[in-house]
């Protein structure tokens, strides 16, 4: 199953960092990098959603619990958004190898952007 996070993810990076999603693309590395984000994504919102569920008791109908367990999911949906996409005012550079005026790269590697949160906003709005 494809993961949610990918496409708005891709959105974020190629309208809010261009210069690094060309150079992703540029390079061939575009596809892994959103696999890798995606699984990422896919396991911090496992971890998120579990923790709120054990902090909050479910109710015993069946139609509440089915409503109580949609609302964690957007709730956690939302964390995972929050800490995945990259925004205007994000303090993270573009990312790619820098070059110097003969076209050479210089020896760095390309940064690893990504903004990771461990659960620490579960139980927090």
């Amino acid at each position: 199953m494809p993961s949610p996070f990918r496409h708005p993810y891709e959105k974020s990076l190629r309208d809010g960092k261009p210069a690094l999603y060309r150079w992703l693309v540029a390079h061939g590395e575009l596809s892994s990098h959103l696999d890798e984000l995606s699984q990422a994504a896919d396991k911090e919102f496992d971890v998120i959603f579990a923790a709120l569920r054990a902090q909050s008791p479910e109710p015993t109908p069946y139609l509440e619990k089915t409503q109580h367990l949609q609302t964690l999911a957007s709730r956690t949906r939302e964390m995972v958004m929050d800490a995945l996409l990259i925004r205007d005012d994000s303090p993270l550079s573009d990312g790619y190898p820098k070059r110097s005026q003969d076209g050479v790269t210089s020896g760095q590697q390309l940064p690893d952007h990504r903004r990771t949160r461990s659960a620490r906003g579960v139980g927090s709005s």
